[in-house]
């Protein structure tokens, strides 16, 4: 080919039979992975005296459970510089039902400690920022 020169285009001949078997076996498919599994759930809810939680972030523990993080604006300021620390959770049915929350970082600055991360590192050791 030329440069700068255009080849035609490739043209697949398609037929009906063909676009419906494919769509068919797309929705076998679909049913066969269906997310039965999957469900929606407030783990944690806003309430009157804390009107949001925000920021969250969640990892599987080495034990299996899994551990939610999340920022807790314990006020019913709807700043971002209210104060707030990082609650978590914990799950040992993926999910369907957590544990009480508990504090992992307190507000000990006065202002607040928000947007939690967490991540697996190489070594195993969980890091949290």
């Amino acid at each position: 080919m030329e440069a700068g020169r255009l080849s035609a285009p490739l043209i697949f001949p398609i037929n009906n039979r063909a676009v419906f078997g494919l769509v068919l076996g797309a929705l076998a498919l679909s049913t066969l992975f269906a997310a039965d599994d999957v469900f929606e759930q407030i783990v944690a809810p806003a309430s009157s005296s804390s009107i949001r939680k925000t920021e969250a972030a969640i990892v599987e523990l080495k034990n299996g459970r899994l551990l939610l993080a999340y920022t807790d604006f314990y006020t019913v300021s709807p700043r971002d510089d209210a104060p707030a620390r990082i609650r978590g959770r914990h799950s040992s049915d993926l999910g369907r039902t957590w544990s009480p929350p508990f504090t992992l970082i307190e507000n000990s600055a006065r202002v607040n400690v928000m947007s939690v991360s967490l991540l697996r590192l190489q070594s195993g050791e969980l890091a949290m920022t």
